[in-house]
């Protein structure tokens, strides 16, 4: 919790160890700005209202078991006082950080967040040195260094150009539904398709990847579902009023098929659904 104040406020490091509850708690509420630590007046910091949600859950944490907190108390008990920031910067270890790095990362993060919010750049950057409390020469503590690097213009363009793709992107897909499943047929069956097709006029059908072999096991309305010879794969087939006999050249009847007949049907794909050319009892 300490860590996600000190990040969103720009809280300075020295200020951490002295904090008292009345510094940010008054008449029970969550203050609007911060403008004293322990007796000191500071600059004000403005406090969000996702900062005030921490801190109000962080009072509550403390009251669980105690309902009154003495306003003079330590706002972070651990590290209070001028021998806890060794403390705090051993607990900070685990998480491979530094003290000096979190207002650096923080004042990052509320800076794009105002730019990915659709402020311009230079509001965006006058935002953030009020809310971390940067002299207009953006240094530090006395440091030459900024506390953040503002971006070029032409990374912020392309950020938005990629954001912008990702929702147009998203906003098809949502208007054209699922896509479709298309059927496609490999380079090699091209190549060897009137092959087969000279096979087959020929009275010598092959079993070829257009080609099934199996049993009939329910014959409906229009169409017969089918079994391999091993009954590892099922298939429906749709009969057509062009669906012939391989023996006779003739359309087929269904009341010619049957259930439990070994047949061979040759079919192509339409609409997504397999239909029979042909059919030859075997």
């Amino acid at each position: 919790m300490r860590c996600k104040s000190h990040v969103f406020t720009g809280v300075k490091e020295r200020e951490i160890q002295w904090f008292k509850v009345k510094n940010v708690c008054a008449a029970g509420n969550i203050v609007d700005r911060i403008t004293v630590c322990w007796k000191s007046i500071i600059k004000p910091i403005p406090l969000s209202d996702t900062v005030k949600k921490i801190l109000r859950n962080y009072i509550r944490y403390r009251q669980a078991n105690k309902p009154e907190i003495d306003p003079d108390s330590p706002l972070f008990p651990a590290y209070f006082g001028r021998n806890a920031k060794g403390t705090l910067a051993a607990d900070l270890e685990e998480f491979s950080l530094k003290i000096s790095q979190l207002r650096r990362i923080g004042a990052g993060n509320h800076y794009w967040t105002l730019i990915r919010n659709g402020i311009n750049q230079g509001t965006a950057q006058k935002e953030t040195m009020t809310q971390f409390r940067i002299s207009e020469d953006g240094a530090l503590e006395g440091r030459p260094r900024p506390i953040y690097e503002a971006p070029k213009k032409s990374v912020i363009r392309e950020k938005e150009r990629k954001e912008r793709k990702e929702k147009e992107k998203d906003e098809r897909a949502e208007e054209q539904g699922p896509p479709e499943i298309k059927v496609r047929i490999n380079e090699a069956s091209k190549r060897n398709a009137k092959k087969r097709e000279k096979v087959i006029k020929e009275g010598s059908p092959l079993p070829s990847a257009w080609s099934f072999d199996g049993r009939i096991e329910k014959v409906g309305n229009d169409y017969i579902d089918m079994r391999s010879m091993g009954r590892e794969t099922r298939k429906t087939f749709i009969i057509e009023e062009t669906t012939q006999n391989f023996e006779t050249k003739q359309v087929i009847s269904l009341g010619d098929l049957k259930k439990g007949m070994e047949v061979r049907v040759r079919y192509e794909f339409k609409n997504l659904e397999m239909v029979a050319k042909w059919i030859k009892v075997l």
